[in-house]
């Protein structure tokens, strides 16, 4: 969902031109690698996956908070270069090891293509939803208001 609404929310929500927005997503991208190679190397083994896990949720609980409430630019950019990145990329090698220690050797590779499966499927599901959404704003701005508020709104 934030791959396909990132660059729409921050034209629409900040003022970023389209080149700048793209650079932002571009840059989420590559810092959310970055940190998903720091937490297969480093945080698992060191930490633990159980407390890397936790701190990734709370991270991206923080992140997500922080993209919604987001008034300016420089708090929308901190979530999006530092908090988003980082708690994305703790959280999906925790993932993938949780669902090898979850799994015998022989369910192992029907649970990561059901995995993978499942992540393509919501992909799917959400760029259909939306799509939905955004077309109801367009179209009925007082009534989207109406059921999700003035935060909803593009400023």
């Amino acid at each position: 969902v934030m791959s396909v609404l990132l660059v729409i929310y921050a034209t629409d929500e900040f003022g970023f031109s389209d080149k700048g927005a793209g650079a932002l997503y571009g840059w989420w991208g590559i810092l959310s690698s970055i940190w998903t190679s720091i937490a297969s190397i480093f945080a698992i083994d060191n930490v633990g996956s159980k407390r890397t896990a936790i701190f990734a949720i709370l991270a991206m609980i923080g992140s997500r908070a922080m993209l919604i409430l987001a008034r300016n630019p420089e708090t929308f950019r901190w979530a999006v270069l530092v908090v988003s990145p980082m708690a994305e990329g703790l959280l999906l090698p925790v993932f993938l090891v949780g669902l090898k220690r979850l799994t015998v050797k022989e369910e192992r590779p029907m649970a990561f293509s059901l995995n993978y499966a499942l992540h393509n499927a919501g992909g799917g599901i959400a760029d259909v939803v939306i799509d939905i959404f955004r077309t109801w704003q367009v179209k009925d701005p007082l009534g989207f208001v109406e059921v999700f508020g003035s935060l909803a709104t593009p400023t």
